[in-house]
């Protein structure tokens, strides 16, 4: 009994040995895949802060360019702040989505909204609509190139209109017949560059139309990017219809925006959005020259008013009250090329009003580029944004 009993307490000892030797086995095992993890860890930072010095350290991998915008202006004289914007009719308020550009002839109104619809609203509905595609699921960041985006529209003659979409290209539209022609195609390079951005257009003659092209690399859902890079990818474009020649008439141009026949009848004018400014371009010698500069915001589309004088929607202001995001990052290359390459561009869409004043501004200016009046929203109540203002007994916007 004594040798089963110590056998017995032999055997005990021994689980507790191995009992202990296997618990050091795990922890060991458990440290030893700790260090691998924290090597691998480091190796993996010390990969990453390489790839990331070259990506910021070479300059021919950064995109964003140094730039300074002159000191914005007080909100004083023409720019007084008054509350001009904050009596408003709304039409169709909640049923569309977009309007970009108008067209107003007496009770009709003809514009582009951000499904790919082209309509024509007469006594506040849409009487008529036209579609570039066949698509049918549209109105998202995702399907704005299939659907497309129809900006800039103008009458071209008794019947037609001509419309610049963002993605698809030139289009000529007739409401009556219900019908439209593609008569310049984005897929189609220019000069060696694609068009990527068709933003605003203008009627020279019912054979000739001439139109912006904001960016040869971005598209208007990364319009961001191009604030961010500031780099001159902007062109403007002649099409004649007559012969189906598009040619180049400026390039090397900073977000050209709106652009609008100026009252001499033998120059245009042009928004160069990011840098708050508006060229003139003479059309037979194309010398281009500063029209009106430092504006107390972002120009987008430019028409023509009484006596000569052009109106301009901003796509956001700047002023010496409030900040600017745009004003304050030309300093700061490396930073605006972090952001490009970390954020994505539909949160930039979503989020970007939060990073600006909720202030709404239309201008006025003389034939010489002079501000004489201005409109305002201080709060953004009533309008956010405007990308054009056209006069006919009242202003739409």
């Amino acid at each position: 009994m004594r040798t089963n009993s110590r056998i017995l307490s032999l055997s005990s000892e021994r689980k507790k040995q191995i009992g202990v030797f296997c618990l050091y086995r795990r922890y060991q095992n458990m440290w030893f895949g700790i260090g691998k993890l924290f090597l691998y860890g480091i190796i993996g930072l010390l990969l990453s802060w390489t790839a990331l010095w070259y990506r910021y350290r070479d300059p021919n991998t950064k995109t964003t360019q140094l730039y300074e915008l002159p000191q914005r202006p007080k909100l004083i004289g023409p720019l007084a702040v008054n509350d001009k914007l904050q009596s408003v009719e709304y039409i169709l308020k909640e049923e569309i989505v977009g309007p970009e550009s108008l067209v107003v002839e007496g009770e009709s109104i003809y514009t582009g909204l951000y499904d790919g619809r082209v309509v024509h609203i007469k006594n506040n509905k849409i009487i008529k609509e036209i579609k570039f595609t066949k698509a049918t699921r549209c109105g998202s960041f995702d399907t704005e190139p299939t659907c497309g985006r129809p900006l800039g529209i103008r009458r071209l003659n008794k019947d037609e209109l001509v419309v610049a979409d963002a993605y698809l290209g030139i289009f000529i539209v007739n409401f009556k017949a219900g019908t439209f022609r593609h008569i310049v195609k984005s897929t189609v390079p220019i000069e060696g560059r694609f068009m990527r951005f068709l933003n605003d257009i203008e009627v020279l003659n019912e054979d000739q139309i001439i139109f912006t092209d904001s960016s040869s690399k971005w598209d208007r859902r990364h319009v961001i990017h191009i604030f961010l890079e500031s780099q001159p990818l902007g062109r403007i474009l002649k099409h004649t219809i007559s012969t189906g020649r598009t040619e180049v008439v400026a390039d090397n141009l900073y977000f050209p925006n709106g652009i609008q026949l100026h009252p001499d009848g033998n120059s245009v004018v042009f928004a160069e959005c990011s840098r708050a400014t508006v060229k003139q371009l003479n059309l037979q010698t194309n010398k281009m020259t500063s029209f009106a500069t430092n504006l107390p915001g972002f120009p987008d589309n430019i028409r023509n008013g009484a006596n000569g004088t052009l109106w301009i929607g901003l796509a956001g202001v700047r002023h010496i009250d409030a900040p600017s995001m745009i004003d304050a990052a030309g300093a700061y290359p490396l930073l605006r090329q972090i952001l490009i390459d970390i954020i994505p561009s539909r949160w930039w869409i979503q989020y970007v009003h939060m990073l600006r004043p909720s202030h709404a501004m239309i201008i006025q200016l003389d034939a010489d580029g002079n501000i004489i009046q201005s409109l305002h929203d201080t709060k953004g109540k009533h309008i956010q944004d405007v990308s054009q203002a056209f006069f006919q007994k009242l202003p739409y916007v």
